[in-house]
């Protein structure tokens, strides 16, 4: 496909899995990457095989002939590869938060039920460390 001076593109489905681009600029690079990457056919291809500790590198014999060698792949390098191919083939996976109030008081309670989302996962991190550290909190 052919993106024109405008950045105006015959092909503007989002690439499954990712959000929808807001921009003309991102309709048209996403095209590019779909039709660059046979719909991002390669990407998966390349993630997998690291992934596997499947990798090859082509290199110069010294007669002048191509020969293929195989890439130790790190391990850091192919838990990253599957984690990315988890994120976009099944989702990211949305983590919740379980918090138990004692009904019986209600000044913990409407305290608590004031508060944010990032502050009672503040209070909850704390409390995490004091666990895991034995630390005392006065």
């Amino acid at each position: 496909m052919v993106v024109d001076n405008n950045l105006n593109t015959t092909d503007s489905r989002p690439i499954q899995g990712f959000k929808r681009p807001t921009s003309r600029f991102a309709y048209a690079l996403a095209a590019y990457i779909r039709d660059a990457t046979n719909n991002g056919v390669e990407m998966v291809d390349i993630l997998l095989s690291i992934a596997r500790n499947d990798v090859f590198q082509e290199d110069m014999a010294d007669d002048g002939s191509m020969m293929r060698r195989r890439v130790a792949c790190r391990i850091p390098d192919r838990l990253g590869a599957i984690d990315r191919l988890l994120d976009r083939g099944l989702g990211k996976v949305i983590q919740e938060l379980e918090l138990v109030v004692d009904d019986s008081n209600t000044v913990l309670q409407s305290e608590l039920e004031a508060m944010s989302v990032a502050e009672l996962e503040a209070h909850l991190s704390k409390l995490d460390s004091i666990e895991t550290t034995g630390d005392v909190v006065t």
